[in-house]
């Protein structure tokens, strides 16, 4: 009975994911010409980016740990940009049920509205994709962060206390070991007096982390 249920916690989750990502491909195709040829690209980018998460950790298991590394990156990228677009699919229903009921499109979206479509399309496409540059840069320019704390009691002999926390480090197939020395460095060059790492540690397959021997990395902090 345990096993059934813990398969059944697994499944409903799965089944809502691909449900809500039917809709969001259903309006993209929807918006798109009826070009085949497009259609067909359109369809094959979208469902191998949307169950991309899922290959990579099918791959870390069965394959191999650097094939596993791709499809979680695009998976990863993709869970963000699935974010942007089911706010924008809905943001346009939204739009097209007030539609319905005060009539207020303006002529040129009445009369071109197929291309209207296809434009709000590209700037939805334009805009996920400024904002994944964006956090990819700030993903691959860390900053520390400076706190300085005061506190009326003292217990001990020391000024101060050099404290280093960092948390979310989610060692896998993102941040693998050329990442992680980089990391290591960056807070060895603060000199802290205490180093606090908090979770998440590992993020979904300790075999990766066994394969890339991060552990021998983590010891030079």
């Amino acid at each position: 009975m345990a096993q059934y249920f813990s398969k059944l916690w697994f499944i409903i989750p799965l089944a809502v994911y691909l449900l809500v990502n039917t809709y969001v491909y259903l309006h993209g195709w929807w918006a798109l010409p009826s070009d085949n040829a497009v259609r067909i690209v359109y369809a094959a980018v979208f469902w191998v980016c949307s169950l991309s998460f899922f290959i990579g950790i099918a791959a870390n298991k069965f394959i191999s740990w650097r094939v596993g590394a791709v499809f979680s990156n695009i998976g990863g990228y993709w869970i963000l940009l699935f974010c942007f677009f089911l706010i924008a699919c809905l943001f346009a229903d939204l739009l097209r049920l007030v539609q319905h009921f005060a009539d207020y499109y303006p002529a040129f979206v009445k009369n071109n509205y197929p291309l209207v479509k296809q434009i709000y399309f590209g700037i939805v496409l334009l805009g996920c994709a400024g904002c994944i540059i964006k956090g990819h840069y700030n993903f691959d320019h860390t900053q520390v962060v400076t706190l300085n704390l005061e506190t009326a009691k003292r217990q001990s002999s020391l000024d101060s206390l050099k404290i280093a926390a960092v948390s979310d480090i989610h060692l896998g197939n993102v941040v693998r070991k050329e990442r992680l020395q980089r990391y290591v460095a960056q807070i060895n060059a603060l000199q802290p007096d205490i180093i606090l790492i908090a979770g998440d540690i590992i993020d979904h397959s300790l075999g990766v982390v066994r394969t890339q021997h991060l552990e021998d990395v983590l010891p030079l902090l």
